[in-house]
C-alpha cells in the first residue's frame, strides 16, 4: 500500500513538473500558507499560463490536423448549412481554397478572463473618446462588445448588439444615426467657406470680365477716333488740294486775260511819255 501511494505521488509530482498546474497554483492545496486573495489570483495566473502554453504547443499540431481536413473537405465536400452568428448559412466546400492555413491563437499570459473584461471595458470607454474624432468605428466597438460577451460566456454576442456590417446594424444606424456637434460645426463651417470661396471666385471672374469689357471698349474708341481722324484729315488734304488747284486755275487764267489786252493807244503813249513812271503797266 505504502508503494502504491509513493508511486502515485511520483506520478503526481511529474506532472506538475511538466504542466506546472500544482495544488497550490490552483489554490487546492490545503496545507498552504497563502490564504490571501491576491497570493491566490498570483498562483492561479501563473498556473493558466503554464496552460496556455501547453495548450499553445498543443495547437500545432491541430493546426496541421485541420489544415488536412480543408482539402479532404474541399474535394469530396458538398454543400451544407452552418451557423454563423447565430444566423444559418449555406457553405460550399468544394469553393474553398486550398493553400489555406489554419492558426490556432491561444493568450499566453492574458490573465484571467475578469481581467480580461476588465481590460476590454478600459478599451471600450477609450474607443467611446476615439469615435468622434475618426480613431475608431462602429465596427471596432462592436468587435470589442462581442469578445466582451464572449469572455463572459454569455453566449452569441449578436444576440446583445447588431453588427454594424450587417443588414440591420446598417438600417438602424442610417435611421438613428446623430451626428456628433463638433462634426456638424465642422462641416457648416467647411460649406461657408466654400461658399465664401465659390462667392470670390465669381466676383473676380465678373471683374475680369468688366476689365475686358471696358478695355475692349476703350480700345474700339480709341480705333473709331483714329478713323474719325483720319477721314478729316483726308477731307482736309483734299480740300486744300481743291482750293489749290481754284488757285493754280486762277492765276492762270488772270495771266492769260494780261497776256490777251489791248494795244496801247497814241493817249496812252502821251500819258505814258508825260508820266514819270513810265507805262501803266510797268
Amino acid at each position: 500500500m505504502s508503494k502504491g501511494m509513493t508511486m502515485l505521488e511520483y506520478i503526481t509530482g511529474e506532472r506538475e513538473s511538466r504542466t506546472g498546474i500544482t495544488l497550490l497554483n490552483q489554490g487546492l492545496d490545503a496545507d498552504a500558507l497563502n490564504k490571501t486573495a491576491t497570493g491566490t489570483a498570483l498562483m492561479q495566473a501563473q498556473g493558466q499560463q503554464m496552460e496556455e502554453y501547453v495548450a499553445r504547443n498543443f495547437a500545432e499540431a491541430l493546426a496541421r490536423l485541420f489544415a488536412k481536413k480543408l482539402r479532404l473537405m474541399a474535394a469530396v465536400g458538398t454543400p451544407f448549412a452552418v451557423k454563423i452568428d447565430g444566423q444559418a448559412r449555406m457553405v460550399d466546400p468544394s469553393a474553398w481554397p486550398t493553400g489555406l492555413s489554419a492558426n490556432v491563437r491561444v493568450g499566453l499570459g492574458s490573465g484571467r478572463k475578469d481581467q480580461r473584461l476588465a481590460y476590454r471595458a478600459q478599451m471600450l470607454d477609450m474607443q467611446k473618446e476615439a469615435l468622434p474624432v475618426g480613431l475608431a468605428n462602429k465596427r471596432n466597438i462592436f468587435r470589442n462588445l462581442a469578445a466582451m460577451v464572449r469572455d463572459a460566456g454569455l453566449g452569441i454576442p449578436t444576440d446583445y448588439f447588431l453588427d454594424p456590417a450587417s443588414p440591420e446594424g446598417q438600417a438602424a444606424g442610417n435611421v438613428g444615426a446623430q451626428p456628433h456637434p463638433d462634426l456638424v460645426k465642422a462641416q457648416a463651417d467647411a460649406q461657408a467657406a466654400a461658399q465664401r470661396l465659390m462667392l470670390d471666385r465669381q466676383k473676380a471672374e465678373a471683374e475680369l470680365a468688366l476689365g475686358q469689357q471696358h478695355g475692349a471698349a476703350k480700345l474700339q474708341l480709341e480705333r473709331d477716333r483714329a478713323v474719325a481722324e483720319a477721314a478729316l484729315e483726308r477731307e482736309r488734304m483734299s480740300l486744300e488740294y481743291g482750293l489749290a488747284e481754284r488757285r493754280f486755275h486762277a492765276e492762270q487764267s488772270g495771266r492769260g486775260r494780261r497776256s490777251r489786252g489791248r494795244r496801247p493807244s497814241a493817249a496812252d503813249d502821251a500819258i505814258a511819255a508825260m508820266r514819270p513812271g513810265g507805262a501803266l503797266d510797268q
